[in-house]
């Protein structure tokens, strides 16, 4: 005797909304259906347009509440709106081009003696040393 054809009740259908928004994969939805779950493959073909329109629908309501906030003086949300929707950006003070923090490299004691023998280079003509006073 074949099994009759699902039929799904509007709790599942809510069921199925509520599991999709929060981002839970279609089989573990799939198992949670009925007692016994259901295909995923039924889950697809029932629940099409829950799967397909949950993330959408959960956001409407969410910017509209972001919204009704902003409208009502809410200076967060309305700081979040005009960041995310407005495309403000907030920029520090303006202090000029960026400094390089001053580096000496120190070859050998601090005794004077840089440590070259007669005729080497000073660290200074060498290839990629940078030396900078205090």
């Amino acid at each position: 005797m074949a099994r009759p054809p699902f039929q799904p009740t509007d709790d599942q259908r809510k069921l199925v909304m509520r599991m999709s928004v929060a981002g839970i994969p279609q089989d573990l939805i799939a198992r949670c259906v009925t007692e016994g779950g259901i295909a995923p493959m039924t889950l697809r073909k029932y629940f099409a347009e829950e799967l397909e329109t949950a993330e959408a629908m959960a956001n409407t309501k969410v910017a509209g509440a972001l919204f009704k906030n902003c409208m009502s003086g809410n200076v967060a949300a309305q700081i979040f709106w005009m960041k995310s929707r407005g495309r403000w950006r907030e920029t520090g003070p303006d202090t000029g081009a960026a400094q390089a923090p001053n580096i000496k490299i120190v070859f050998g004691a601090d005794d004077g003696d840089d440590g070259r023998s007669e005729g080497e280079a000073a660290p200074e003509d060498r290839e990629g040393v940078v030396r900078e006073d205090e």
